[in-house]
């Protein structure tokens, strides 16, 4: 009877280890480790956009235009 119980603890706690061993794993997965946010820039003239632009070549960037009106 006692090795059932235990058998019983084994079987509840096994999937909870398993869950929490793969959330702490899961950031290195991609064998980056963990990546820093991106941020928003505000750019206020077309120049800046070009720099900015220019000195990002091999990165994956994102142009968001939003307009008042």
């Amino acid at each position: 009877m006692r090795k059932g119980r235990r058998s019983a603890a084994a079987r509840t706690l096994l999937p909870i280890v398993i869950i929490v061993a793969v959330a702490a794993l899961w950031p290195f997965a991609s064998g980056r480790g963990l990546a820093a946010a991106p941020t928003l820039t505000d750019i206020r003239a077309l120049d800046e956009l070009k720099q900015w632009f220019n000195a990002e070549r091999g990165h994956a960037r994102v142009i968001l235009l939003l307009s008042p009106t």
